[in-house]
């Protein structure tokens, strides 16, 4: 049999090598994500509604908003917004946490074992409740002060296991338009017009 052509043997020589990695791809057992990577997934989509949690779209803080957010920051305090819903007839407050707090809240969810998606999702979102929601309707809140998995998810099921299922929904829905707020204030801080739309310049 006569030799293959220089230009010829290595095509055949780089199909090969493209198949034989082909084949080993197939039999090779992907990485494993991270814990934090997939706490991140995992809070992405409300496991009851389906409701897409974190938003790529940050909007537009309004002008009060601003005010309030300053004027809290040169305080020393928590923002903290109240959402009118329903033409006011019910209202839910949500407040920013201290360092220390986000440190148990950071506690508690990494505390989540590793399992089925929809039960994770659901004890990671009920943990951020409370820690961020203040006040429901005429109830209010206080912000725990524990990162304890089991005493915080006790503590869930006396604060809100008798109100209707749709209500986790609701809030879910109204926490996640807090989140993207508080994550837009401080970037409208390098913008000079945030300042003086808060009215200090």
């Amino acid at each position: 049999m006569a030799d293959q052509p220089a230009e010829t043997k290595l095509a055949v020589d780089a199909a090969l090598s493209q198949i034989e990695h082909f084949e080993k791809a197939k039999t090779e057992t992907p990485p494993t994500p991270t814990k934090e990577a997939l706490q991140d997934a995992q809070l992405s989509v409300c496991p009851r509604c389906q409701f897409k949690i974190s938003s790529n779209n940050v909007p537009e803080p309004a002008e009060e908003d601003i005010r309030e957010y300053i004027r809290r920051l040169m305080a020393g305090e928590l923002f903290k917004k109240t959402y009118d819903l329903f033409n006011g007839s019910l209202k839910i407050t949500l407040s920013m946490i201290s360092m220390t707090q986000s440190d148990l809240l950071s506690q508690a969810l990494q505390s989540i074992p590793d399992e089925d998606y929809m039960v994770r999702t659901t004890r990671a979102l009920r943990i951020k409740q409370l820690f961020y929601l203040k006040q429901y309707k005429d109830v209010k809140y206080d912000v725990p002060d524990t990162g304890d998995l089991d005493k915080l998810e006790d503590l869930y099921i006396a604060r809100f296991g008798e109100l209707p299922e749709d209500v986790c929904c609701l809030l879910v829905r109204v926490m996640t338009l807090f989140f993207a707020l508080t994550e837009a204030l401080p970037h409208k801080g390098l913008d000079e017009n945030f300042w003086k739309g808060a009215g200090l310049s």
